[in-house]
């Protein structure tokens, strides 16, 4: 069984130029930052930013396990990269009451 959250997530990019470096820069990085990169659905915003969005229900995240280590990988290294031009906001939900996880940067 395990313990199970629900977990989303969301990049957001100043423009489609700095996403379209973002991606091709994850594809070469790493197996499990391009596959959780792969995971995701890309929207447009408002005008002409981007978003790089990610949402589970009801799954075991546990920080040992390589596929959520590339999930938290790939939000952390948008900030990293485009300081500037790029920002994040974590939310994952447990199924205790008082288990909420939030982090956001940029």
């Amino acid at each position: 069984m395990g313990y199970r959250s629900d977990v989303a997530y969301r990049i957001m990019f100043k423009n489609k130029e700095v996403l379209n470096e973002f991606i091709a820069l994850v594809m070469v990085k790493g197996e499990y930052v391009a596959k959780a990169l792969k995971e995701c659905e890309i929207e447009q915003g408002y005008q002409d930013t981007y978003y790089v969005n990610f949402f589970q229900s009801d799954v075991k995240w546990y920080d040992e396990f390589p596929d959520v280590q590339g999930h938290e990988e790939l939000y952390k290294f948008a900030v990293e990269r485009f300081p500037d031009d790029a920002g994040y906001r974590f939310v994952r939900i447990g199924e205790e009451n008082d288990d909420i996880e939030e982090h956001e940067e940029g």
